[in-house]
């Protein structure tokens, strides 16, 4: 199976608890990439920067942040 990879606000990146809990209902490696404070730009530029690592089995997951944020 391939990696879970968590791209995000900080609610990604600070509430590991339910990360966790998806990681271990599938039983699949995380990577978590949330970062407090990200806007959608850096959130996209982040998600663009760590493609070539994102293999083809693997699943990637996005949690959309407030469109105000600024990059």
């Amino acid at each position: 199976m391939g990696k879970l990879w968590f791209f995000g606000d900080s609610y990604c990146a600070y509430n590991e608890n339910w990360v966790s809990q998806i990681s271990r209902n599938l039983n699949q490696e995380i990577v978590n990439l949330g970062k407090g404070g990200s806007s959608l730009q850096f959130l996209i530029h982040d998600i663009n920067v760590k493609s070539d690592r994102i293999e083809k089995e693997d699943t990637v997951i996005v949690l959309i942040t407030s469109p105000e944020r600024d990059y």
